[in-house]
């Protein structure tokens, strides 16, 4: 499952597709997110804020998650993915958290979880990546939702800063 239909939740999605995940479930508040989400190769797309979203992922896989991957990382993402994480399963913190987020110890107890966190990546994750990209294996063409030349390049700033819940990913340059 991964929690967050952004630049980090798609660009997870494409990841794990490209390793084979058999059965992916992304969510998001925004229905063009989710949108983009199922045209990127998610199975089914839930709003993140519905009552039932952990329910219908549930009962969309089968079972719970082999692993969650919480790409907001806020309070309500947290517990979701901790409810959605299968037992001894684990939860990947990738979004970047806005303030201190609780870490509800019992659930993690209960269900013997992994949490693992990750920001910066590893000289074999970028040789993965482009591997994959230069391989043809991932598109990652859909992700670019504007082009700017790079005398615009300010333009283009102006616009991530003005509609960031639009914007996905903007090419500067060729």
């Amino acid at each position: 499952a991964v929690l967050g239909a952004g630049t980090i939740g798609l660009c997870t999605l494409l990841a794990l597709r490209e390793r084979g995940a058999e059965r992916v479930v992304v969510t998001d508040l925004l229905e063009d997110k989710r949108q983009r989400a199922g045209s990127l190769g998610a199975d089914l797309t839930l709003e993140a804020d519905n009552k039932r979203m952990v329910e219908d992922a549930r009962e969309f896989l089968g079972h719970r998650a082999d692993v969650v991957f919480d790409c907001v990382s806020n309070q309500a993402s947290l517990r979701q993915a901790l409810a959605l994480a299968e037992k001894g399963g684990c939860v990947v913190v990738e979004g970047v958290p806005e303030g201190e987020v609780s870490v509800p110890l019992h659930l993690v107890q209960d269900g013997e979880l992994q949490i693992r966190g990750t920001l910066m990546y590893l000289r074999r994750d970028f040789e993965a990546a482009v591997a994959a990209i230069g391989g043809e294996k991932v598109d990652v063409g859909p992700l670019i939702t504007d082009r700017y030349p790079l005398e615009r390049a300010a333009e283009a700033f102006e616009r991530i800063d003005s509609a960031p819940e639009e914007v996905v990913k903007v090419q500067i340059g060729a």
